[in-house]
C-alpha cells in the first residue's frame, strides 16, 4: 500500500496493483529567484533549476514540463536536489529555480514565498499543458491564502497539479478496502489550500486500475449494514450473506417443488391403501379366498385407516377412503 502520484504509475509493469482513488492535489511550486517572475517556464532556458532528488516524482514531472518547453540539460543546468536542500540553494542564490510537488507547503517554503526576491510561477498556460499530459489538473491559489498580513501570494496564482492516489495489491481484503474507503473519505473530503470541499476521494486521474469495491463505495457510500452496525458486525454480516447467497440460490428450486411433494406424500398415505382394496374385491369376485379372511383384512384396513393423521384440507380424501372400505365390506358380507 503507498501513494502513487499521477503520471509516474505504470499498469503493465506492475500488473498486481489497484488503485482505491485519487485522495488530493500535489500542486506543483515553481520558484525562481529574481526582480520579477518569468512569465513561462521557457524562460528558465540556461538557468540553474533545483528539480528534485534522483527516482522522486517531482524529478520526472520537472523534466515533463521543462523539456516541453526546450529546457533540457544541455542548454541549462539541471540540479538533482529536492527539499530542505533545494530551498537552502534557492536562498543561497546557488541555483535560480527550484521545482516541489507537495499537497502541504512547508514551514521552509512559506517563508522562501514570503521573500521579495523569489516568485511563484503563475502557470497561465495551464489548460493547455492539461491537454497534453491528462493526469494534471488547474488548481488556484488565492491572493493572501498564505498570509493575509504578509498578503502571500501578492496575486492569486494558479498552479499545475497532479494528484495523489492511494495504491494497493490486488488481493487486499474486501473489508479491508471499505475500512480504508471510509477513513481516506473523511479525511480528504473536507478538501484543503487547493482543493474545494467534496472533489476527492475520486475516481478520476488513476494509473492504476480501480477497484470494484473502491469504486462501488465512491458511486453509492457505505453499505446499509456499515452504516447502522460497528466494523466487525458488518463484516460479519456481509460474510454470512455472501454465504447464504449461493444456499439460497440453490434451495429455491425446493422451495418451488416442496409444495407439490408435500400434497402428494400426503395423497400417498391415503391412496396406498386403494391397491389392497382392489386386490380383496377381485379375490372376492374369483372366489380365491375364504370371505372371512377377506373380512379380516377389511377389518384391519379399516383400524389402520382409522388411526391415520391428515391435515384438514385432505380430510375429504380420508373419508372418501373409508366410504369405500365400508363399501367393498359391505359388497362381500352382502350387508
Amino acid at each position: 500500500m503507498g501513494f502513487v502520484q499521477g503520471g509516474i504509475g505504470d499498469p503493465y509493469g506492475a500488473p498486481g496493483l489497484k488503485s482505491l482513488g485519487s485522495l488530493f492535489y500535489e500542486p506543483v511550486w515553481l520558484l525562481t529567484r529574481g526582480q520579477k517572475p518569468p512569465r513561462n517556464i521557457g524562460e528558465l532556458k540556461g538557468k540553474r533549476i533545483a528539480i528534485g532528488m534522483k527516482g522522486s516524482g517531482t524529478r520526472v514531472l520537472a523534466r515533463t514540463l521543462l523539456s516541453a518547453n526546450g529546457v533540457y540539460g544541455d542548454n541549462s543546468t539541471l540540479v538533482n536536489v529536492g527539499g530542505a536542500e533545494a530551498r537552502a540553494l534557492l536562498g543561497f542564490g546557488k541555483v535560480d529555480a527550484a521545482i516541489f510537488v507537495s499537497a502541504k507547503l512547508s514551514p521552509g517554503l512559506l517563508a522562501q514565498l514570503r521573500r521579495p526576491n523569489i516568485h511563484l510561477m503563475n502557470f497561465s498556460r495551464a489548460k493547455a499543458y492539461m491537454r497534453q499530459y491528462a493526469y494534471l489538473s488547474e488548481v488556484s491559489l488565492p491572493r493572501g491564502a498564505l498570509g493575509l498580513e504578509s498578503d502571500t501570494p501578492s496575486r492569486d496564482v494558479t498552479m499545475l497539479a497532479p494528484t495523489a492516489a492511494l495504491v494497493v495489491r490486488d488481493d487486499l481484503h474486501p473489508a479491508l478496502t471499505n475500512l480504508l474507503m471510509a477513513t481516506i473519505t473523511k479525511v480528504h473530503k473536507p478538501g484543503g489550500l487547493t482543493t474545494p470541499a467534496g472533489v476527492f476521494p475520486s475516481h478520476r486521474f488513476l494509473d492504476f486500475p480501480i477497484d470494484e469495491d473502491a469504486q462501488r463505495y465512491l458511486k453509492s457510500g457505505p453499505s446499509f449494514l456499515r452504516r447502522v452496525l460497528p466494523f466487525w458486525a458488518a463484516v460479519m454480516a456481509e460474510r454470512l450473506m455472501i454465504m447464504l447467497v449461493p444456499l439460497l440460490t440453490l434451495l429455491f428450486p425446493l422451495f418451488k417443488i416442496a409444495p407439490p411433494a408435500y400434497r402428494w406424500g400426503i395423497r400417498r398415505r391415503i391412496y396406498r391403501w386403494y391397491g389392497e382394496l382392489r386386490e380383496i374385491e377381485e379375490q372376492f369376485r374369483k372366489g380365491d379366498s375364504v370371505l372371512k379372511e377377506l373380512v379380516e383384512r377389511l377389518d384391519r384396513i379399516q383400524i389402520q385407516v382409522g388411526e391415520l393423521h391428515v391435515p384438514l384440507g385432505h380430510t375429504e380424501q380420508l373419508y372418501h377412503l373409508r366410504l369405500h372400505i365400508d363399501f367393498v365390506k359391505s359388497m362381500i358380507t352382502g350387508k
